[in-house]
C-alpha cells in the first residue's frame, strides 16, 4: 500500500512539475524563434510627402506622422496600429521582427527636446505599451532580443558628440554605452554596432552588444596626400559580410570585412572620380564627376548605369 501511495504522489509531482516547465519553455523556444531578427525600416514618402507603402516581412507598413498603419495587401486600406498622443508625431522609421514593432515619438515643438519609446503588437489588437521617455533627440538603432536591449544614440551640445546608449525594455535603466559613437549601421540580425567618432578619420568603431563593450576599430588607409586624410564614412551589412566606404583625396573605395571586423578588410571597389554616393541595399549607388550614375552590386561585383531619378531615390538608414 505504501509503495502505491508513494508511486501516485510520484507521478502527481512529475505531472505538476511537466505542467509547469512546459508552458515557460515553450514561451521562451517561441521568443527565441520570433523576435530574432529585428529589421530597422525607414517610412518613404511619395509626391508631395504622400506616404508610401513599405514591404517587411510579407506586410506593408506606412506612416502619416499621427499613425502607423499595417496592411496584408500593396493596396488595402491598412489597420492604425500606433497613434502618437496628442502634440507629438510619430517618426519616420522603426524596427520589426515582423510580429512586433519598435518606434518612437518627438514633441510637434522642435524647441523641445524630449523622445519617447513604445513598441506595439503589429496586429494592432493591442494598445502601445510606453517603454521610456529621456529628455533628448535619440534616434532607434536596433533591437536584441537576447538582451532585451533597445539600442538608441544622440547628440550630446555639451561633449559635442554623438553617443550611444542602451534601453533595457524590462528594468527601464538607460544607459550610455559610448561616450563617442556615432551610429553608421546596424542590423538586428548581427550582435554589433558600426560607428564613428567625431573625427571620422580615427576609423570604424565595432560596438559587440552581447559582451556589451567596444571590440574593435579599423583605421583607414594612410593618404598620399599629408593635408587630407582618409576618411570612413559609411558603412552595410549585406549576405552576413560588413562593407564600409572610405573616402580620400583621390579615391572613394569600398572595402569587405566580417561582421566583427576579424578578417583583413579587402578592396572590392575603387574609384577616383565619384562626388556623390550611397551604401544602400547591398549595393554602392555613386554619381562620377562627369555626372554619370552607376550602380555597383556588391555580391555579384557587377557595376551598371542608371539614372539620376534612380539614384535620388536611394533612401539609406544606417543599413
Amino acid at each position: 500500500m505504501k509503495k502505491f501511495v508513494k508511486k501516485m504522489f510520484a507521478g502527481l509531482l512529475a505531472a505538476i512539475l511537466i505542467t509547469g516547465i512546459l508552458p515557460a519553455y515553450t514561451q521562451t523556444a517561441e521568443a527565441a524563434t520570433t523576435d530574432s531578427v529585428y529589421k530597422i525600416v525607414r517610412f518613404h514618402y511619395g509626391e508631395w510627402g504622400k506616404p508610401a507603402k513599405v514591404k517587411v516581412y510579407g506586410k506593408y507598413y506606412w506612416n502619416d506622422f499621427s499613425n502607423i498603419y499595417c496592411s496584408s495587401t500593396p493596396d488595402g486600406e491598412g489597420n492604425v496600429i500606433a497613434a502618437a498622443p496628442e502634440g507629438y508625431m510619430i517618426d519616420d522609421h522603426f524596427i520589426t521582427n515582423g510580429t512586433r514593432i519598435y518606434y518612437d515619438v518627438k514633441p510637434k515643438d522642435y524647441t523641445k527636446a524630449e523622445t519617447i519609446f513604445y513598441y506595439v503588437p503589429n496586429s494592432g489588437k493591442t494598445n502601445p505599451v510606453k517603454i521610456r521617455s529621456v529628455s533628448s533627440n535619440s534616434w532607434l538603432v536596433s533591437y536584441y532580443s537576447y538582451n532585451r536591449k533597445l539600442y538608441t544614440y544622440r547628440y550630446n551640445s555639451t561633449a559635442q558628440a554623438y553617443q550611444l546608449y542602451s534601453l533595457n525594455t524590462k528594468t527601464k535603466q538607460y544607459t550610455r554605452a559610448n561616450s563617442n559613437f556615432q551610429v553608421i549601421a546596424a542590423t538586428g540580425g548581427s550582435r554589433y554596432i558600426y560607428g564613428i567618432s567625431n573625427r571620422s578619420e580615427d576609423g570604424l568603431k565595432i560596438y559587440d552588444t552581447k559582451a556589451g563593450k567596444l571590440i574593435r576599430k579599423i583605421k583607414p588607409k594612410a593618404s598620399n596626400n599629408s593635408s587630407m586624410k582618409n576618411r570612413i564614412e559609411q558603412a552595410m551589412v549585406s549576405g552576413g559580410k560588413l562593407y564600409y566606404l572610405e573616402t580620400g583625396y583621390y579615391n572613394t573605395t569600398v572595402f569587405e570585412t566580417s561582421l566583427s571586423g576579424s578578417t583583413a578588410p579587402k578592396a572590392v571597389l575603387r574609384k577616383s572620380s565619384i562626388k556623390a554616393y550611397e551604401l544602400a541595399g547591398g549595393k554602392l549607388y555613386y554619381c562620377t564627376r562627369s555626372d554619370n550614375y552607376y550602380c555597383f552590386d556588391l555580391k555579384t561585383k557587377v557595376t551598371k548605369e542608371i539614372s539620376m531619378d534612380t539614384y535620388n531615390s536611394v533612401s539609406r538608414i544606417f543599413t
